[in-house]
């Protein structure tokens, strides 16, 4: 992610830069006539120019992650229809009641989502279904074989993002009110394809480890009732910001802004295809290297600010895995670690959705803290903090390795 960074803010940033300068007096901005080509800052490039070579890039990586899937994909529809069931399986007529419910409940909230329009709702519903079926089997299976750690997630949505989006525009839904639809719809699809590797995750170590599969099926059914609720409830309270651009977002959203880019851009036709065509071919030349297109696209995309904190974060694990004095220490502490930073990303997103809420309803103030608080001196010692409190736990906490009894 930070060398994606590194790429956008030191490489291809200075070059649009340099020959910008040698443009025409009467040359504009693609999507700003009030600001001429010899006299763009570097905010006006990184949003009018090296975030739309980001979304190529993001475009490029999902699409050639869903090519790959492609045998997955056979495979898995193959053996799934071809599996015979267990006569010792567990069987329930409420998983039969709770499936047809769920999908009467999607209907639904496919003619809430597309505000009346009959034909969207029928037509996008049965695609959605269809496409999160196909991308729900393809999850299961990779997370049975690999883990959800490594599920393609970004990959199937774009991919499945496109497909929607395209039929949008076959179908002449093409208004702001439709991205909105649109982008409910993908969040159908996405939740739906991480919900089924979650779900195949925990019944996999369930079985490992002797659990109860009626116990994980009502925990996981309560906990996928709620997160759907809570994603949908965000989307549907952030959907008039995600169709804002420019100096007007009042929030940093920058992933959801990526996505909402793509498809309002495919949507309007009015992208920059000259820089997604260019993002594009630096995503091929990502894979030809073998290089990961999309965490790099991601670091494109994002703020250095936020890519510089990841790296941080990578360094400390540097500095933890220096001063362990054994294989399984390090392991140990490793894997304390990610359990540590994975609190850490769960309670930045719930304070980050905290704040938005609150600024929404008016609790807070929007324009955010002022002073000391607000500057980058208050950050640095933020940062110096959480690192401390990061890495004095995880060096001092007493780590149990295995020994020749223990096994």
């Amino acid at each position: 992610m930070f060398a994606g960074s590194i790429l956008a803010n030191f490489a291809v940033l200075p070059l649009i830069a340099y020959f910008s300068g040698f443009a025409h007096p009467g040359e504009f901005i693609w999507n700003n006539a009030g600001v001429a080509l010899r006299e763009m800052q570097v905010n006006h490039i990184a949003g009018s120019y090296v975030k739309y070579i980001g979304a190529g890039m993001m475009l490029a990586g999902g699409l050639i992650g869903a090519i790959k899937l492609i045998p997955t994909i056979i495979s898995s529809i193959r053996d799934t229809i071809g599996a015979k069931s267990d006569e010792k399986a567990e069987g329930s007529s409420f998983t039969t009641i709770i499936l047809i419910a769920a999908v009467v409940i999607g209907f639904i909230g496919g003619f809430l989502a597309s505000d009346g329009n009959i034909g969207m709702a029928i037509g996008i519903s049965l695609l959605s279904f269809f496409l999160s079926l196909l991308f729900v089997i393809v999850s299961g299976r990779l997370a049975g074989t690999i883990g959800t750690s490594n599920l393609p997630v970004s990959g199937m949505t774009i991919a499945s993002l496109v497909i929607v989006t395209l039929v949008f525009v076959i179908m002449g839904w093409v208004s702001t009110e439709d991205n909105k639809a649109l982008l409910l719809f993908g969040t159908f699809i996405v939740t739906a394809i991480s919900v089924a590797g979650g779900y195949a995750q925990s019944q996999k170590v369930a079985f490992i480890i002797g659990g109860e599969k009626k116990e994980m099926d009502l925990y996981f059914l309560i906990s996928g009732v709620v997160g759907v609720a809570v994603v949908v409830g965000v989307i549907e309270l952030l959907s008039d910001q995600l169709s804002m651009t420019g100096d007007n977002v009042p929030f940093a959203l920058p992933q959801a802004n990526l996505i909402s880019t793509l498809t309002a851009g495919i949507m309007s036709g009015e992208l920059p295809w000259h820089m997604i065509i260019v993002g594009v071919i630096i995503g091929i030349v990502l894979f030809l290297l073998k290089l990961p297109i999309m965490t790099i696209a991601i670091g494109f995309y994002l703020p250095i600010a936020t890519t510089a904190i990841i790296l941080v974060g990578a360094l400390i694990r540097v500095l933890i895995e220096k001063l362990c004095k054994s294989e399984a220490e390090k392991e140990a502490r490793v894997s304390n670690g990610i359990s540590l930073s994975s609190g850490l990303v769960a309670g930045g997103s719930i304070i980050g959705l905290l704040g938005i809420i609150l600024q929404v309803l008016g609790v807070i103030d929007p324009t955010g803290p002022v002073g000391f608080a607000a500057s980058n001196g208050m950050a640095y010692i933020l940062l110096a903090i959480l690192v401390v409190f990061t890495i004095i736990p995880l060096i001092a906490g007493k780590v149990h390795t295995k020994t020749n009894s223990d096994s």
